[in-house]
């Protein structure tokens, strides 16, 4: 795809820049996807997720087409997941042995009366049944491919719990460093923390008003001052929220840091905290005043206005008031429980460890309790957009409160505590927890999704599990907690000197001295807490700063050296798919003697669509997988959470469509401009922001070539991963990730300067990402990961290009007849495309219960609006009422009732399930093309 330098020919128009699927269509158009007689009528087959049962299915139904000569009728080939299994098992075989070959060899057995008793199948499809185990072929529990699946997940495993534990060791590091500073803050002046504090609300103050000026402003005023920089998220956490924290830290150091200070000083503080709002008033009563005589607009004359602004503020000063008041009775209350630092034995810093705890987490939390007090008082004063405003405020503070105290409980008191609970429990109860925790994890990995389940019962299910992952992720950051604690004081204790000082468990053992309380516990964790930071005092180094940085280093270098992609589940899953779906058809085939794989099996994506103005194979592959979007800015994004990616012989990348968002519509514009002031295009290419040449798709790797066929397919079939789609949930991502159950990649975002780049230069971002089931579509590297995350069935971006007819296999596990999948693309292509598809499908749902449908397929309708139209064929594996599929299949199906639903957890295909799911396939498909043949050319 060559584009000359010439004005005439270098870059689209402005309105094609802006509207990439048409570019893209036109240009696939000239590398002659379609046929010179179908330019305007594509035709599109699209096989859905489902993993292996998708696959071996979709293999029958391709079988019969070429039976029939009817697959050179399809101008696309649409792939999901298992679908793209096959479909990458069909491109590779017309790739190397060309489309005539490939369709005589699929029909050399014939079909329905015209079978050839006694011919043989080709030697491509031999191999898949070879293969059909393609994750283990060789059976048993201790052969090579069994042990060897375990311990590459093992290792990876190790790897991925060695830089999660240092991450939160070095997070709970962090409090106890902080101790030292907060005890010499405490022996400040308190007058001058005390002004520190208030300088620091002050500050925030004036923050909050700035972004309610800008909000509340006049009428006809420009709304394009609203978007200031300060006044977004960024901006709002720079001068709202980080002054805020200054404060709080001052404020509980200036209340509580030396005790015989406070008992004046919070009365005081009661009196003078209104004081403190008074800069902020007056500036708004000043403005507002202004703004009653000079801005024309308001209705009402400028003494009505200052009389309903005498009114108003009134209000405000009297709930700034009481709201304060309320605030300072609070943190008296809290004040009132700060003697239990008393209790803490003769502890250096102890009363630090508890101020550093208790005193930030108290003021942010009454921040936004004597915000939200303050909101209800003013009442009718402000706005609905105001009060929405300070919601959002106010919940902020309260979840930095949450997480403040969160983390530094577990530095200080979490491990004592839990301390205290193991010896306050016997060993029956001990057992009982431990075992319990490891059932929530292994019924996270290894429970089977259950199709047989009703919705309701599946949706109980997710509910079970998600807290079922809750409970692992609280246990998981307790037991790193204990562990950090006791390889402190394991080191510590070894590391002091000489021998004779070091300290004995014995003498910092609560039970040694009979006490059996928390309170003893945390009592004797704090004072080895002194001993930590006591020790080494006189050399460069201290204790604790030396295990941070030691904690520190094998973060970053770990997070450095272990590869985000190569050391997830990514690679052994492609290898394997490689080997059985892509090696099929490679006849100079020599497999590494040790490993039984071949490098060559696999083929670069960009080779199905030569170099030049060559034609690109047909049919086209498109391979579809999600971009994951699970902290996007749009509200559309919240049940998607995903947007179609997808990778194709000529370009890859993604669009948002209007309904999603406006990403790559701005960047577009952006690029353009520039485009139009230099004259220039980078490497001779079309620049679309979204969409990016495949043949330079993350080529620079010493690895891999580019993007190839399979990692294409491995990455569409990325269905057991952290983040996916509208699936995504962040306590499951946490465990999932932990255990390295991770098949998704992390691959550079097209509408970024990095999309040459194979993968992230430091994978640890990516991998925290993960961890908290966090992505989106603006950073460096996107996560992607099963297509079905977004659309299983594979139709979204053939109806994008508008295919007039499409044939659709869909073999996803449906057993309540539910059409979920469908149902979800059809709603996805009205939204964002405007069409309709209109398909009746009462024949393929059983008529009562236990009973069997009478149809396996049915016919719709594609309205493209404007009078165009289209047909849809869709095919489900279906075993129907009178039961006249193959004896063999109907044999198969007695002995497993769940067939052909069976759950795609289920990745061990032996012999007979291969047969009968690829008969059935068959079947079926010769079946409708008896009755819509006439639907294809």
């Amino acid at each position: 795809m060559r584009h000359s330098n010439s004005t005439e020919q270098r870059a689209p128009t402005e309105d094609a820049a802006l509207n990439f699927e048409t570019v893209l269509r036109e240009e696939e158009k000239k590398r002659g996807i379609c046929s010179n007689t179908r330019q305007d009528a594509p035709a599109g087959l699209a096989l859905s997720g489902g993993g292996i049962r998708s696959a071996t299915f979709s293999l029958g139904v391709l079988q019969a087409l070429a039976a029939e000569k009817k697959l050179a009728s399809f101008d696309y080939l649409s792939t999901v997941s298992g679908g793209g299994y096959i479909g990458a098992w069909l491109t590779a075989w017309i790739h190397r042995s060309g489309f005539s070959a490939v369709e005589a060899a699929l029909a050399a057995r014939g079909s329905g009366n015209a079978r050839m008793p006694g011919s043989t199948e080709p030697e491509p499809l031999s191999w898949l049944r070879r293969y059909s185990n393609y994750l283990a072929p060789r059976a048993g529990l201790f052969s090579s491919d069994s042990l060897t699946l375990v311990t590459t997940w093992s290792r990876n495993v190790l790897l991925n719990l060695i830089i999660v534990i240092a991450f939160f060791s070095a997070l709970m590091l962090i409090p106890r460093l902080a101790l030292p500073c907060v005890g010499l803050l405490t022996w400040i002046h308190p007058d001058e923390m005390g002004v520190l504090a208030a300088s620091a609300g002050m500050l925030s103050t004036l923050a909050v008003l700035w972004n309610f000026l800008l909000i509340d402003r006049p009428p006809g005023d420009d709304p394009g001052r609203t978007r200031c920089r300060l006044c977004a998220r960024r901006g709002v956490a720079l001068t709202v929220f980080f002054p805020g924290i200054v404060a709080a830290i001052a404020g509980s150091i200036w209340l509580w840091g030396r005790k015989e200070a406070f008992e004046n000083d919070v009365w005081g503080f009661a009196l003078h905290a209104p004081l403190l709002l008074l800069p902020a008033w007056l500036i708004w009563l000043a403005v507002e005043l202004w703004r009653a005589f000079h801005a024309a607009a308001y209705r009402s004359a400028p003494w009505e206005r200052v009389n309903t602004l005498a009114r108003h503020a009134g209000i405000l000063a009297l709930a700034g008031i009481i709201s304060s008041a309320i605030g300072a009775g609070m943190l008296a209350c809290v004040h009132h429980g700060f003697v239990f630092r008393a209790a803490l034995g003769g502890s250096t810093h102890g009363p630090y460890a508890f101020l550093f705890t208790i005193g930030p987490a108290a003021f942010l939390a009454i921040f936004g309790v004597a915000g939200s007090i303050y909101v209800g008082l003013a009442g009718r004063v402000y706005r609905e957009q105001l009060r929405e405003w300070w919601s959002r405020m106010n919940a902020a503070f309260l979840v930095i409160a949450a997480a403040w105290l969160s983390l530094t409980a577990c530095a200080f008191y979490i491990p004592a505590l839990a301390e205290w609970a193991y010896a306050s429990s016997g060993p029956w109860l001990r057992s009982a927890i431990g075992a319990s925790w490891l059932a929530t994890l292994a019924g996270m990995l290894l429970a089977p999704k259950n199709t047989w389940l009703t919705r309701r019962a599946q949706e109980h299910m997710r509910i079970v599990l998600n807290a079922a992952a809750i409970v692992f992720m609280l246990g998981f950051v307790i037991a790193v907690s204990v562990a950090t604690e006791a390889l402190l004081s394991t080191a510590g204790n070894i590391a002091r000197t000489p021998v004779a000082s070091r300290v004995e468990s014995s003498d910092i053992n609560p039970r040694a001295s009979g006490y059996t309380g928390p309170g003893a516990f945390i009592a004797a964790r704090q004072t080895d807490l002194d001993q930590l930071l006591n020790l080494n005092k006189d050399k460069a180094l201290p204790f604790l700063e030396g295990a941070f940085i030691v904690t520190l280093a094998v973060l970053l270098i770990f997070g450095w050296r272990v590869d985000v992609n190569r050391f997830s589940l990514h690679n052994l899953y492609k290898t394997r798919l490689i080997r059985c779906y892509l090696g099929a058809s490679n006849a100079k085939r020599h497999a590494q003697p040790f490993t039984g794989f071949d490098e060559n099996d696999d083929l670069p994506l960009a080779a199905l669509a030569p170099e030049g103005e060559k034609l690109a194979q047909r049919p086209f592959h498109i391979i579809n997988a999600a971009l994951n979007i699970s902290q996007g800015k749009n509200l559309a994004w919240q049940e998607r959470k995903a947007a179609s990616f997808v990778l194709t012989p000529l370009h890859s990348g993604f669009e948002l469509a209007k309904t999603q968002g406006e990403t790559t519509e701005k960047h577009a514009r952006q690029m353009f401009s520039a485009t139009q002031a230099d004259g220039l295009q980078r490497n001779n290419e079309p620049e679309w922001p979204a969409y990016r040449p495949t043949r330079q798709y993350a080529c620079l790797d010493q690895e891999d070539r580019a993007f190839s066929l399979g990692m294409a397919i491995a990455t569409s079939g990325a269905a057991a991963s952290p983040n996916m789609g509208y699936n995504t949930n962040p306590a499951l991502a946490f465990v999932l990730t932990l255990f390295n159950v991770r098949i998704g990649r992390w691959s550079p975002n097209p509408a970024r300067d990095k999309w040459k780049r194979a993968s992230p230069g430091f994978g640890l971002i990516c991998l925290l990402q993960e961890l908290f089931g966090f992505s989106n579509e603006q950073s460096n590297f996107v996560y992607l990961s099963d297509g079905g995350h977004f659309d299983n069935m594979g139709i979204y971006e053939l109806v994008r290009r508008r295919c007039k007819v499409i044939w659709l296999v869909d073999a996803a596990a449906d057993a309540q007849r539910g059409f979920e999948d469908l149902g979800r693309a059809i709603r996805l292509c009205r939204i964002d495309f405007g069409v309709e598809i209109i398909i009746d499908l009462n024949d393929m749902r059983p008529a009562q219960e236990k009973e069997l449908p009478c149809a396996a397929f049915a016919k719709g309708v594609i309205d493209y609006s404007a009078g165009e139209t289209g047909t849809i064929i869709y095919i489900k594996p279906t075993l129907c009422h009178g039961k006249r599929e193959p004896i063999d299949v109907l044999n198969y199906s007695v002995k497993n009732p769940s067939f052909p639903q069976q759950s795609p957890g289920d990745q061990f295909f032996d012999e007979s399930q291969f047969e009968s799911y690829r008969c059935l396939g068959e079947h079926i498909a010769e079946q409708c093309l008896c009755k819509h043949r006439d639907t294809l050319p």
